[in-house]
C-alpha cells in the first residue's frame, strides 16, 4: 500500500499530490453570486456535496494533460481580470446603485418637492388678480310716482380685481429665505443619501466576494477532509492508526460540511443584499481596488475634511438659518401691512332693463395690529427655542461625524 504523507506534530495526513493540485487549479475565481450557489452536485459516500460546474477533476485526468490545464488556468485567470465586458464592475455596480436605488429616487423626488417651496415663497412678492361674472333674475313690482310698476330684468356683470401687497414687515423677504435655507438642507440630506447607498453598495458587492470566497474555500477544505478520511480509513484498515483517529476525522469532515452550510447561507444573504442596493443580481463580479489615492494624509486632515464637507453637518446647518428665518416670518405678524387694491366692473340691468354702467376704483389700505391675545408673541419665543436646539443638533452632529471619522480612520489602520 501507498505511504500517506503526515503533517509532522499533528498525526493527521495530509491531501496527496492529486488533490493539492484540485485547490491549486480550481479555487473558483470569478464565479460569484447565484452562479456559485447553483453547483452540480457529487455523491461521496452517504454524504452529498456540491461540485463547483465548470471545474475539471484533476483527479480524473491523465498526466499528459497537465500543461494544458495550467495553461487553460491562465486564460481564464487573464480573462477574468482583463475582460471588463464580461465582468461586472465596482463603478459598473456604483452606477447602477445611483441611478436607480429606490432610496436615491425618493429622495430625488423630495427635493424638487422642497424646490417648489421658493416659488411659492417669492409669490408674495406679485399681485393677485381674479375675475368675477354673475347673471340672475329679478323681478319687481310696486308703485313709481304714482305709476304702477311690474317688471322683470335679468341683472349681471362682470368685473377684474386686482390685489398687491406692498409692505407686509418683511415676511415675503424672511419666507423666501426660509425657503431657499431649506432647499440647501434637503440637497445635503440628499448627498447623505447618496453616500449612504454608494457605501451600502460597497459594501455589498465586497461581501459577494468575501462570501463567494469563503465558500470556496470551505468547499475545498472538505475536499481535503475527505480525502484525510479516505486515507485514514486505509490507514485504520491495515492498523497504523484507531479508531479514535477515525472518528476525529469523521468529526472534523462533518465540522467543515458545517461551514459550507454556513458560508452558503451568508452567501445568500448578502447576494439579497446586492439586489437590494444594487438593483440587479451579482454576475460575475471583478475584484475591488483599493482607493488609497483618495484617503487624506493623516487623521487631522481627515477630521478637518469631515468637519468642513459632511453633508449632514451642512444640513444641520441650513436647518438653523431656516429656524432662524421662521422666527423673523412670525415677528412679522408685529409689523402693519399696506396693500393696495385695484377693480373694474360692468353691470347691467340693474334697476331697469337695458340700463348698464362702469365703474372703476383703486383703494389703498393699511392694517396696524394692536392686539391679538399675545398669540404672536408665544409663537416668537416657540420658534426661537428651536432655533436653540437645532444649533444643539448641529454640534450634536458634529460630534458624530468626528467620532465616525475616527473610528473608520481605526479601522483603516488596523486592516
Amino acid at each position: 500500500m501507498r505511504h500517506v504523507p503526515t503533517i509532522r506534530g499533528m498525526g493527521r495526513p495530509r491531501p496527496g499530490p492529486r488533490l493539492r493540485e484540485w485547490v491549486k487549479v480550481c479555487p473558483g475565481a470569478g464565479v460569484t453570486g447565484p452562479a456559485l450557489m447553483r453547483r452540480g452536485r457529487r455523491k461521496t459516500g452517504k454524504m452529498v456535496f456540491e461540485k463547483p460546474q465548470g471545474l475539471i477533476d484533476v483527479t480524473q485526468r491523465k498526466p499528459a494533460t497537465r500543461p494544458a490545464l495550467r495553461l487553460a488556468g491562465l486564460a481564464v485567470a487573464a480573462g477574468l481580470t482583463a475582460g471588463p465586458a464580461a465582468s461586472e464592475t465596482l463603478e459598473s455596480a456604483l452606477a447602477k446603485a445611483y441611478g436607480g436605488n429606490p432610496q436615491l429616487n425618493s429622495s430625488r423626488a423630495g427635493v424638487r418637492a422642497t424646490d417648489e417651496g421658493v416659488a411659492i415663497a417669492k409669490s408674495g412678492y406679485r399681485p393677485t388678480a381674479s375675475i368675477s361674472a354673475d347673471i340672475g333674475s329679478q323681478y319687481l313690482e310696486g308703485r313709481v310716482s304714482g305709476a304702477q310698476l311690474a317688471q322683470t330684468t335679468t341683472p349681471g356683470g362682470a368685473g377684474l380685481t386686482v390685489n398687491q401687497t406692498l409692505f407686509n414687515g418683511f415676511q415675503t423677504d424672511n419666507n423666501t429665505r426660509r425657503a431657499e435655507s431649506n432647499v440647501y438642507s434637503q440637497r445635503e440630506s440628499l448627498r447623505s443619501t447618496e453616500m449612504s447607498v454608494l457605501y451600502g453598495g460597497v459594501q455589498s458587492y465586497m461581501n459577494v466576494l468575501s462570501n463567494t470566497a469563503t465558500l470556496e474555500l470551505n468547499r475545498n477544505n472538505v475536499e481535503v477532509l475527505e480525502e484525510q478520511l479516505r486515507q485514514t480509513r486505509d490507514r485504520f484498515n491495515v492498523g497504523e492508526v484507531t479508531r479514535t483517529d477515525v472518528a476525529q476525522a469523521e468529526a472534523r469532515l462533518a465540522g467543515a460540511r458545517s461551514q459550507v452550510s454556513v458560508a452558503e447561507s451568508a452567501l445568500r444573504t448578502s447576494i439579497g443584499t446586492y439586489r437590494q442596493n444594487i438593483g440587479v443580481e451579482p454576475r460575475q463580479l471583478a475584484p475591488g481596488r483599493p482607493l488609497d489615492r483618495y484617503v487624506p494624509a493623516n487623521l487631522d486632515s481627515a477630521i478637518a475634511i469631515g468637519l468642513q464637507e459632511h453633508p449632514q453637518i451642512l444640513s444641520a446647518l441650513h436647518a438653523v438659518d431656516a429656524a432662524e428665518a421662521q422666527v423673523k416670518v412670525l415677528e412679522a405678524a408685529l409689523y402693519p401691512t399696506v396693500g393696495l387694491q385695484g377693480s373694474v366692473q360692468q353691470r347691467y340691468d340693474q334697476t331697469f332693463p337695458g340700463d348698464n354702467f362702469l365703474s372703476a376704483s383703486i383703494v389703498g389700505r393699511v392694517t396696524i395690529p394692536l392686539y391679538q391675545g399675545g398669540q404672536e408673541y408665544a409663537q416668537i419665543r416657540q420658534q426661537k427655542e428651536v432655533v436653540g436646539q437645532t444649533r444643539i443638533q448641529a454640534d450634536l452632529v458634529r460630534d458624530q461625524v468626528r467620532a465616525q471619522v475616527v473610528d473608520f480612520w481605526g479601522r483603516l489602520e488596523a486592516a
